[in-house]
This record gives C-alpha cells, structure tokens and sequence, in this order.
C-alpha cells in the first residue's frame, strides 16, 4: 500500500485478505496494512522492537477493534465477518445461521467489508492528520513559502532520505544565510505527510551554539545527545539507561532527526561518528557551515549561491510579501547591482529588499560595501565573525588577497604565484576555507578552480572586515 495516501480500493483488497488469512499459521512476510498507522500505533504499544508475529498481532487487533464499530452500527454485517472469517464457517453453513441464501452471504459479505473499509479509513484518516499536526507543532516557525533556486537540491535530499538505505547521515554544508535551513524545513515538510518515518524531531542547534557570533562555543557529542534524549525520550528514565533507550528506538523504527545549524569545527568527526552509530534504519539531516571530515560515510550536499535570475526574482518575491509591488519594480530594476555587491545569499538578498523598503536600495548598497549600518554589521557578523576568528593566518591572507584579484575563477598555481608560499601552504589553506563554505570549488575535477562568493568578497573590503582582522580581536 502506498504511504503517502490510503486508495480505498487498495484498502478493501488488504482487509479481504488479512480476513481469509485469519486463521492461518503461516504469518505473511509484508502484511499490507502493516503500513497502517492505526497499525503502527498498536505495534508501538506491544514493542519498540516490532517483529512479523507482533505486526501481525496488530494488523488483526485493529481489524478486531474496526469489527466492534461495525457490531454497533450494522450488527447483522459485523456476525457475517466474524463467522465467515473468524470462526471460518463456510458460506452455506453462514447462509443457513442467518437465514439468507448463499447469493446474499456473497453480497452482504462485499457490503460488511466495504463498511469495514470506510470504518479504518475514517480510522487512519483522522490518525494521519493528528500525527501530522503533533510533529508540524514541533517544528520552527516556516520562513520561507517559496523556495527558489533549489529545486534540484530538494529532490536529491528527498529521494536519498526516503532510500531504505545508504546513506544513512546526510549533511547539507554551506556559507551562513545561504538557505540550510529553509531548504531542510521544506523538505521535511514534504516528508511529515508521507509517513514513511515513525518519528521526525528537530534539534536546533544554532540556538544551543553560540548567541554571540564570535563566540568558540561547539556542539559537542555529549550536549548533542542529551538533547535527542529529551526530544526523542520524553518519558524519564534512569540516566546510564538514557543512550541504551535512546539507540534502541532509532534502531528499532526509522526515525528522521534534523540536526540545523551544528556549531563550530572541532568536535564534528566526534558528532558525525555519534549519528552514524546510532542511525539506520533512521536518518540524520545536519545543515553546517563546515564539511564533514571525508573518510567518515556522510552524504554531503553542498548549498552554492541563487543564480542571478533566482536572485532577482526573490528580490521581488520579498517585496511582494509585505505587500509593496512597487517597491518590487524599484528592485527588478536595480537587481543587476545588487547581485553584483551580496551575490546570490538569500539572508543578504532579504536584507536588502527589507531595508530598501525604508532607504533607497543604491544607499542600502553603499551600506552593505561599508559594512556599518547596524542590520548589515549583525548579517555580517552572523555569517562570518565566528569562522574568521578561529581561520589560520595563511587561510586569511589567502581570503584577503583573492578580495584584491578581478579575475575570478582561479587556479591553485596562480594563488601560489601571487602570495609566494610553499603550495603544501596552499592547498592546506584552500581546504580549510572551502570545509567552511567560504570558498567555492568549481570547473572540471582534473583542474578545479576556486572563486568567493561575491558577498564574502564584499565583506572583505568593508571596514568591518578590518576591524575583525585586528589581533585583539
């Protein structure tokens, strides 16, 4: 049967035959209404550790349950059911106890299973829109309504999470701003109706990091667990029981864990090594800044810039939102220069429709190249302070002399040339800042080039950049 919608004909077939099968001691491999969640329900109360004997003592419990409302509405249908298949009498010997001829047994068993269908539809219907509404309330506030520019993206997650297999932690890796979290808030919202996770939790964890940008504070494995302990677990426990319970249901039912905004670099392969142990069947989703160390099993997906088209139309689509169209045509007309300052990054891109609602976009512009206007300094902050204090110094003159260069992309070799280091110097460099999004890798993998994203190199030369770049800060 199909998870994401219950076919009432699909429906009727399965009832049919979990009935004939009733008393059969052969238990079926794949019970058809196993993927029932009036069924998961009932499983979830004998185990969490379900097995074929037990779902199939649920499948027939709620068949049961469905047989007493059909006993209270047609009670005449509901004996029929439980003679015929129950108790396995034939259809002569039913027809003779009820007093019908074998013609009407056959019609009134169709209309008794037909009612019996509608009975666990209504059943699961009402339970599917329960359980999505409990786990939607559990999710932050949705932000963004209309995803541009990654589409693509969105369909390789979604096909990936939904594989019941490899691989089983996914990480979604990009610059701050750049839409992480809007791009995994919409997927799973496209995933809750689906129903093919027993559970979906969020852990925000750029909540749990560091208020202030330019502080240290990691996401350690330890905090990271206690936390999916008190979302995944919510019934105490003893404490040195807590880990075991916590595996045991990711282990017995795939669940999907959210994992946004995981802080700081140190601690990741500790992270990444701690989901990985306790996933699969369930999945873990982690938006970083920073990309997960390359020997660990770990599907990285990395999040670039909007296209300028993309970039344009959000522009709009932003100004549209609170209900200023002409504010829209002021934007599509000065699209191509805002691109050219903040580039493709979504949060700088809403910032400047936002304030250009207020002051003219050219001086919104002119605000973002300096860097001081209070909103610009906090989008600047957010998106780069932490990760430039913590940048070894050749990482930082690497960054500071590609802001000077007009010609973009460019080689390895090239910045070899022009900073005058050792290339072994280089390419630790370059990897260091392309494992924190603020370099990007593009053409072919035999020769690949790297460039800034236009926003990072706008930063860079602002006085706030400066100011960042001091010793005592």
């Amino acid at each position: 049967m199909p998870d994401q919608t219950v076919n009432t004909a699909q429906l009727f077939k399965a009832i049919h035959t979990a009935l004939r099968s009733w008393n059969n001691p052969v238990i079926p491999k794949a019970d058809p209404l196993a993927a029932l969640q009036i069924t998961q329900r009932k499983v979830s109360r004998l185990t969490q550790w379900p097995d074929r004997v037990v779902t199939h003592q649920a499948v027939q419990q709620v068949i049961l349950d469905g047989l007493a409302e059909l006993r209270r509405k047609e009670q005449e249908n509901a004996e029929l059911l439980n003679l015929r298949f129950i108790e396995r009498k034939t259809i002569l010997q039913v027809a003779h106890r009820l007093h019908l001829s074998p013609d009407q047994i056959n019609r009134r068993q169709r209309t008794a299973i037909t009612q019996l269908t509608e009975i666990l539809l209504a059943r699961e219907e009402a339970l599917r829109e329960q359980r999505s509404a409990h786990i939607f309330s559990r999710l932050p506030p949705q932000t963004c309504t209309h995803l541009l520019g990654r589409y693509q993206s969105l369909e390789t997650l979604h096909h990936q999470l939904l594989q019941a297999a490899p691989p089983w932690v996914l990480a979604l890796v990009g610059m701050g701003g750049i839409g992480k979290t809007a791009l995994a808030h919409t997927l799973v919202r496209q995933l809750v109706p689906l129903f093919h996770f027993h559970d979906i939790a969020w852990l925000y964890e750029a909540q749990q990091g560091c208020v202030n940008p330019g502080s240290n504070t990691e996401t350690s494995p330890q905090a990271l667990i206690d936390r999916l302990i008190a979302r995944a677990m919510p019934n105490p426990m003893a404490e040195s029981g807590q880990f075991n319970a916590l595996r045991l249901a990711l282990k017995g039912r795939p669940h999907l864990i959210v994992v946004d905004g995981l802080a700081g670099k140190a601690d990741h392969e500790a992270v990444f090594s701690q989901l990985l142990e306790l996933a699969e069947p369930s999945k873990f989703l982690v938006t970083c800044r920073h990309w997960p160390p390359a020997h660990l099993p770990v599907f990285s997906l990395p999040l670039g810039e909007l296209s300028r088209d993309d970039a344009a139309l959000l522009l709009q689509q932003h100004a549209k939102s609170t209900g200023k169209d002409d504010l829209a045509e002021v934007l599509a007309e000065h699209a191509h220069q805002v691109y050219q300052v903040v580039g493709g990054n979504p949060a700088a891109l809403k910032l400047v429709a936002a304030l250009s609602g207020t002051f003219s976009p050219l001086r919104v512009l002119k605000s973002l190249r300096y860097g001081h206007e209070g909103k610009v300094e906090r989008l600047y902050r957010h998106i780069y302070q932490r990760d430039w204090l913590s940048l070894g110094s050749a990482a930082r003159e690497l960054l500071q002399a590609m802001a000077s260069l007009s010609v973009a992309p460019i080689q390895p070799e090239k910045l070899q040339a022009i900073n005058g280091v050792e290339s072994s110097q280089i390419d630790a460099a370059i990897q260091e800042l392309v494992s924190r999004s603020l370099l990007e890798v593009c053409g072919p993998v035999a020769s690949p080039a790297y460039h800034l994203p236009q926003l990072t190199k706008t930063f860079l030369n602002t006085k706030l950049a400066e100011q960042l770049m001091q010793p005592t800060l």
